[in-house]
């Protein structure tokens, strides 16, 4: 049965778009999951009784929220591509434990998985343009 050029390019369209969100929702997750890494797992995040790490909260900018260390996983899962991502550490010394205070070093675990993103982007497209050959 012969395909249209229309069909081709609607086929085409719909799974670059599909791949996109992919990549999208792939990439928001693993930056967190490298912001919500301990430093004894090779990570930036200080993790002594767990709380900082569990403060976590992430929302989908007028939509759904969550909280919680992995919560992030189900925030993502109904994001779509143009939607802002907002996590957020709510316990109150995570300012001074990534910016540092009182002439203590900073562990800046947020800016460090944040500088990861073009990366981690860039992986995640590889393996998507891998998986399409």
């Amino acid at each position: 049965m012969a395909t249209t050029f229309a069909a081709q390019v609607r086929f085409w369209t719909d799974m670059t778009q599909r791949r996109a969100e992919a990549i999208f929702r792939q990439s928001a997750q693993d930056v967190l999951a490298e912001a919500q890494r301990p430093v004894g797992d090779g990570g930036n995040m200080p993790v002594d009784t767990g709380f900082l790490r569990r403060s976590l909260t992430t929302e989908i900018v007028g939509g759904a929220r969550q909280q919680g260390a992995d919560g992030y996983v189900f925030v993502i899962t109904g994001a779509e591509l143009g939607d802002v991502i907002e996590a957020r550490w709510t316990a109150s010394y995570a300012k001074y434990v990534h910016d540092g205070a009182r002439g203590r070093a900073g562990r800046p675990w947020i800016t460090l998985a944040a500088m990861s993103w073009e990366r981690i982007v860039r992986e995640n497209a590889a393996r998507a343009e891998a998986l399409s050959k």
